[in-house]
């Protein structure tokens, strides 16, 4: 009876986590992928586009860090991404209400301030759940793939056939709320992990004393930096280079959304290969793998062979991705589980852009749409040498941790 009750229990998380991130990153696939081409349709430039691509870096890098720490100290992950989710949801019909650089630059302010937080704790509640049910996270992150692969290639489709985005950001604003709704089943990590005793001394620990107390982890901060700039200008400048090439949404869904399907046979044996091969070897290969489809995606202009491209650096993303979240958390303590995901999410998506962002769309302009992606391919390969050092030290400690 208790196995059953056990397997039960683990069905449970293991279906309440894979319907977050299903809703979450279908979400993401059907709206705001296309809000850089909405944009630039109604009269955006690819510079000002990046300077709204930068502020909310700016927004992520500064605020994010403290949202989680604050979830942390409160032991209230989960209301805080219900929240995060909720007002970001609501904010994003302010989108409709502008129609000048300066008006979308306050309505970026406020969606992004809504929605500081988001990724980094959905990433540590789920994280946690799966290590305590015993189960494999990239079996539960593939199901993110999944929505956005599916949804990235209906939201190309669906907006063709619409003839515009009349409806975009009511998409978005629905699909988001409901992604609030479904996150109220995920478990809260610490729960019954905890002491209260333990996380009150855990919790006079500040962002910065974590660092100093983990230089292994402020060196990898760095590659998820130079990882994630790469990433970055994919994401910032893909969509506007492919509409500009073939002028079809269609493509831009491709790119997006279609380029995904080889994630999920990456996620769901990217665990496997960690066991084998060790996670320090699975990092340093998916930095290799994006750096070779962000070349690929430079240096050809066939839409089709550039979606091969694309679909590498999906792969790279997938290895980086569910290793990265997991050897930040091997490295966290329960009751800092969302302030070091917070961290890696906040150099990742926050300083990185930022500083990204308005060089990517100045070598846009200046140069050429080919250029920028040239860029991110040696920023990309960069991100792989710097591994390298990082990967030795790890295995030194795990190897000293064997011994002891």
């Amino acid at each position: 009876m208790t196995a059953a009750r056990e397997e039960l229990t683990k069905t449970s998380a293991y279906t309440r986590a894979a319907m977050y991130y299903g809703a979450l990153w279908a979400s993401l696939a059907l709206a705001v992928n296309f809000v850089a081409v909405d944009l630039n349709r109604r009269g955006i430039t690819e510079f000002q586009w990046s300077v709204i691509s930068a502020l909310r870096s700016l927004i992520i890098f500064v605020v994010t860090p403290f949202v989680t720490r604050f979830a942390d100290r409160r032991n209230a992950r989960v209301k805080v991404l219900q929240a995060v989710l909720a007002l970001n949801g609501l904010t994003m019909l302010l989108y409709m209400a502008s129609d000048s650089f300066w008006g979308f630059m306050v309505v970026s302010l406020i969606v992004n301030l809504a929605g500081a937080g988001m990724m980094p704790l959905g990433d540590s509640i789920i994280v946690r759940m799966a290590r305590k049910h015993s189960i494999q996270y990239g079996r539960l992150r593939l199901w993110g793939s999944i929505g956005y692969m599916t949804f990235g290639i209906l939201g190309g489709i669906l907006w063709d056939r619409i003839g515009g985005f009349e409806y975009l950001y009511w998409a978005g604003c629905i699909s988001t709320l409901l992604v609030a709704i479904i996150a109220a089943r995920l478990q809260e990590p610490l729960s019954d992990e905890t002491k209260d005793d333990q996380r009150q001394q855990a919790n006079k620990k500040s962002v910065f004393r974590i660092l100093r107390g983990d230089l292994l982890l402020a060196a990898f901060l760095i590659v998820a930096f130079l990882r994630a700039s790469g990433e970055l200008v994919f994401f910032t400048f893909s969509g506007l280079y492919i509409d500009q090439l073939t002028n079809l949404a269609f493509f831009t869904g491709m790119m997006n959304g279609g380029s995904a399907v080889l994630e999920i046979p990456t996620m769901l044996f990217v665990q496997r290969w960690i066991k084998k091969f060790g996670i320090e070897t699975i990092l340093i290969t998916g930095l290799i793998v994006q750096a070779s489809g962000l070349a690929i995606f430079a240096f050809n202009f066939n839409p089709w062979i550039m979606f091969v491209g694309a679909t590498l650096r999906n792969v790279g993303f997938a290895l980086f991705f569910i290793s990265a979240v997991q050897f930040v958390d091997r490295r966290a303590n329960a009751e800092d589980a969302s302030t070091y995901q917070g961290l890696m999410s906040s150099i990742s998506w926050g300083l990185a852009p930022l500083i990204v962002a308005p060089l990517g769309g100045w070598i846009y302009q200046a140069f050429s749409g080919q250029a920028v992606f040239i860029f991110a391919t040696m920023i990309s390969a960069l991100a792989a040498v710097v591994m390298v050092p990082i990967m030795v030290q790890s295995r030194k400690e795990v190897h000293a941790a064997i011994e002891v």
